[in-house]
């Protein structure tokens, strides 16, 4: 039997890969207890780490699990109702409580909602929509009351409409409230009769009726039959017109619960006013409204979806972009087909239909390409985590796709001959940083930077990148993130950017070369469309035949750039048609890349090689500015010491001479004492210590 750690890690594994987000609950508790629990995220390389001593597992309901919501159903009277009021879908609960909670795929996102008496105490609230802010205790967790182990159902988890679930909800609300205070022998009737009245004053008669069906089925009224008979003729009296009691008199039957409806907002009630008039329908011959058309437009158009800013539409297992225009005009064809309902196409209904249909259609930026584990090939969606070939699916929201089928026999001939000529350790951190180019996870934050001179291999590298990823790998360089303001738009849907060649010189864009690095959001522009933050996905791999120059305050670089360096290779060395062959063998480079991601999340991190780690360090100490002007300019002792203000001249002199540009003299004092030398305040002014100006521009030795 599992150990509770291993059992929370391979539950945990499970949600990640299901493209949830789960967090750690202290032991035998169903709370996080700390602040800012909303907000975290893990991988699946920290699982060990931070599931290892009886933790329980939380979900985060909402956007941050990809729309998944759960409705809580805290009463026996919710869950009762909740079978004829909520769709069917995957249940979980407690050994005691197996069927509990319902969770449901939400587009868009519903608000959080709860409804609960006032006061506190168990057994106040009756239903809960939890979404985001909120998270739920799942598989394995223990209740901390009874020792109850939370456990999953069966059946698959419904896709609905948000704003439908909401709704839908707010019904197991009322029902469960009616429920709760179903009167005695002798009221019931004239219960049934008021309650009927009111929800049919302030419902559409069809979500009227199912509240009172589902609240006289979990009553346990044993005239259930001519409860269904009294609310069926209650509904008729109003759209007849006729007087029918309602609010007041459900008050004088169970007080408080209209005041109780009042306050969760499901009843927009006007007290007592207008009791005795019935309310309008909808006449049957009016034509349809634009919501009507918008429902129907996507009835007939399951296909798209409005995502990352522009419509997208399904086909072969991603979403692609699709022109408003080409939409617009499917939404023609609906209206077209309404005319005889009195429907008359115009731009004012399209554009209204339209931007209907974009909100509710509507998925988060976040639930694109999200799910970690999954490479979109032509012959179905490979599991990058253990190598299984999946169905296509929608519900991945991918955007990419590999331009071939996954065969795990394939092979990769003219690569492997390649690497072969690399250096084995070399190699090895090639194919991990393969690997990991397949994710969307940029969690190990690095980049790799291949310098060499031409025809040493670099660009070979990059093109088996480009073989293996397709149309999910995309070209950006540091000229075009540096003068073009739409350059970052091409990061979007991307797991890898490259670029050939690297212009010389300072590093302008450090800071957004680490957000990208990082995972960090950025924000993307593209033409003609307004901005909109984006959380990167892409690893860098950039060759160049010489590195930049990084500038004092992008230190931070350093830590997540790693620099391989290529050899020259002989001209009569070199094979012409060894890019060409390459360029077929995606198929099996992909074998080759998922070998390393395997020994990459086995050991949770890279492991750089000597020769790696020794041409960083050199680029590091390269890019120190401050270290160079010391070695070419000072001599360093520790019976030396020059003045202040000569020691910055000479350090402006040099700046200009090799085209750097100078720190202040304030800020350029964290260098000195980095370098080791001390601040010494004399007669004549500020020294410092262990450095002298070189013969030719020696103002002496040790002042006093």
């Amino acid at each position: 039997m599992q150990d509770a750690a291993k059992q929370a890690q391979n539950a945990v594994i499970r949600y990640l890969n299901q493209g949830w987000n789960p967090i750690p609950l202290p032991p035998r508790s169903k709370n996080p207890n700390r602040k800012g629990w909303q907000d975290e995220e893990y991988t699946i390389e920290v699982v060990p780490r931070v599931w290892n001593n009886g933790q329980g597992v939380g979900l985060l309901t909402g956007e941050p699990s990809g729309g998944l919501v759960d409705v809580d159903l805290d009463r026996p009277e919710a869950r009762a109702v909740a079978r004829r009021l909520l769709p069917t879908t995957h249940e979980s609960g407690r050994e005691k409580s197996p069927r509990s909670h319902r969770w449901y795929y939400a587009s868009p996102v519903p608000k959080t909602k709860d409804y609960k008496l006032s006061g506190t105490g168990d057994g106040q609230c009756f239903v809960e929509l939890r979404a985001n802010g909120r998270h739920t205790a799942v598989y394995p967790t223990i209740h901390p009351d009874d020792g109850d182990r939370y456990q999953w159902g069966e059946g698959e988890i419904a896709k609905v409409s948000g704003a439908q679930l909401a709704e839908q909800v707010a019904d197991v609300a009322v029902a469960a409230l009616l429920v709760s205070r179903w009167p005695g022998q002798g009221a019931r009737h004239d219960y049934v009769n008021a309650a009927a009245g009111l929800l049919g004053r302030k419902l559409p008669r069809v979500r009227a009726e199912k509240i009172m069906v589902a609240a006289i089925e979990a009553s346990g009224d044993e005239e259930g039959v001519d409860r269904h008979t009294t609310v069926r003729e209650t509904l008729d009296r109003l759209e007849r017109g006729d007087p029918v009691t309602g609010g007041p008199s459900l008050d004088e039957l169970a007080p408080g619960t209209l005041a109780q409806l009042q306050r969760w907002g499901v009843l927009k009630y006007e007290g007592g006013r207008g009791e005795k008039k019935a309310k309008k329908g909808k006449d049957e011959d009016d034509a349809p409204t634009h919501d009507e058309l918008r429902d129907r437009w996507l009835a007939a158009h399951p296909e798209y979806k409005h995502g990352l800013e522009t419509w997208r539409r399904y086909d072969g297992g991603i979403w692609v972009e699709e022109h408003n225009n080409v939409v617009k005009r499917t939404m023609v064809e609906t209206l077209e087909d309404a005319k005889d309902e009195g429907i008359r196409p115009s731009v004012f209904v399209v554009n209204s239909v339209h931007a209907l249909a974009q909100f509710e259609s509507y998925v988060p930026d976040e639930r694109w390409d999200a799910r970690r584990e999954i490479l979109v090939a032509e012959n179905g969606a490979v599991d990058i985590t253990t190598g299984e070939l999946l169905d296509h699916s929608r519900e991945h929201y991918a955007t990419t796709r590999v331009p071939y089928d996954f065969d795990e026999d394939d092979e990769a001939p003219n690569w492997e001959r390649f690497v072969a000529s690399l250096d084995k350790d070399v190699t090895a951190f090639l194919q991990e940083y393969a690997g990991y180019c397949l994710t969307v996870d940029t969690s190990l934050e690095k980049a790799v930077w291949l310098v060499g001179p031409p025809g040493g291999g670099k660009s070979t590298y990059l093109e088996g990148l480009l073989a293996v990823l397709g149309a999910r790998a995309g070209v950006l360089g540091l000229r075009e993130i540096e003068r073009n303001r739409f350059a970052l738009a091409k990061l979007v849907g991307k797991s890898l950017v490259t670029a050939a060649e690297q212009p010389v010189g300072y590093l302008g864009c450090h800071d957004v070369i680490n957000a990208i690095i990082s995972g960090e959001a950025i924000q993307v522009e593209r033409k003609y469309h307004d901005p909109y933050d984006y959380v990167p996905k892409a690893k860098i791999a950039w060759a160049m035949n010489e590195l930049p120059r990084v500038p004092a305050g992008a230190e931070g670089l350093f830590r997540r750039i790693e620099v391989v360096k290529f050899p020259e290779i002989a001209a009569a060395d070199r094979d012409p048609d060894l890019k060409e062959g390459i360029k077929r063998e995606g198929a099996g480079i992909l074998n080759w890349a998922l070998e390393g991601l395997m020994r990459l999340r086995s050991r949770g991190g890279f492991a750089i090689p000597e020769k790696i780690a020794a041409a960083t360090n050199q680029f590091r100490e390269h890019s120190d500015i401050i270290g160079q002007f010391v070695e070419e300019v000072c001599d360093v002792d520790e019976n030396l010491e020059v003045k202040s203000s000569e020691l910055y001249s000479a350090y402006s002199e040099w700046c200009e001479r090799t085209n750097h540009k100078p720190k202040t003299s304030t800020t350029i004092v964290q260098d000195w004492e980095r370098l080791g030398f001390e601040k010494r305040v004399g007669k004549t002014g500020n020294f410092w210590v262990g450095v002298g100006l070189q013969e030719h521009r020696k103002f002496g030795g040790r002042h006093g």
